[in-house]
């Protein structure tokens, strides 16, 4: 896969959803916009086939921890990926989430996406220690939104991750994303 991106400051304003979203994210295979102050950083597997695009919030101090927006795409099998179809993404996904402390599977279901192409929608908890790797780490539930989709040769995995404290007052800034993406 062959991957071209420009970060623009746009200064989007489509009604009072994207008010707080003006820096768009385009490259060779979507679009999408992110919340203003956001961070956005890209990366590519080293073991493995994926090109990411992972936006941070502002992270909570004391917890060392903060909202996230992760697109990640990864070749499908016969094109030199792990996974056959967003399907087994998913699975081995969900899979891997059980061992992870008090996890569950709040929801699992196919939805249609504003773009027109049907994903796997699954929202799971879990507990990590926060701060990682810190004397007073304690307990904190996570939330996790996630939808598993293909295009053509590749799988999709577009995520929402926060605390399960603060994951509803800023869901709307990842459904405003989710209604920004579009596929190239």
């Amino acid at each position: 896969m062959i991957f071209t991106v420009a970060v623009v400051a746009a200064a989007v304003f489509q009604g009072d959803t994207m008010a707080d979203q003006d820096f768009s994210y385009q490259s060779s295979f979507c679009t999408l916009r992110y919340p203003k102050g956001w961070t956005l950083r890209e990366s590519k597997g080293k073991t493995e086939a994926y090109t990411q695009v992972h936006v941070f919030g502002e992270r909570n101090k004391d917890l060392g921890f903060g909202p996230s927006i992760t697109l990640t795409v990864y070749p499908k099998k016969d094109k030199g990926g792990v996974y056959a179809s967003a399907q087994a993404l998913a699975d081995h996904a969900v899979q891997a989430a059980h061992g992870l402390s008090s996890f569950k599977l709040e929801s699992r279901s196919t939805v249609k996406l504003p773009f027109g192409i049907d994903a796997l929608r699954c929202v799971m908890t879990y507990v990590l220690r926060l701060p990682i790797y810190q004397v007073n780490a304690k307990d904190v539930l996570l939330k996790e939104e996630t939808y598993y989709f293909e295009k053509g040769d590749d799988i999709y995995v577009l995520s929402y991750k926060n605390t399960d404290v603060d994951f509803a007052a800023q869901e709307s800034l990842f459904l405003d994303t989710l209604e920004s993406f579009k596929l190239s």
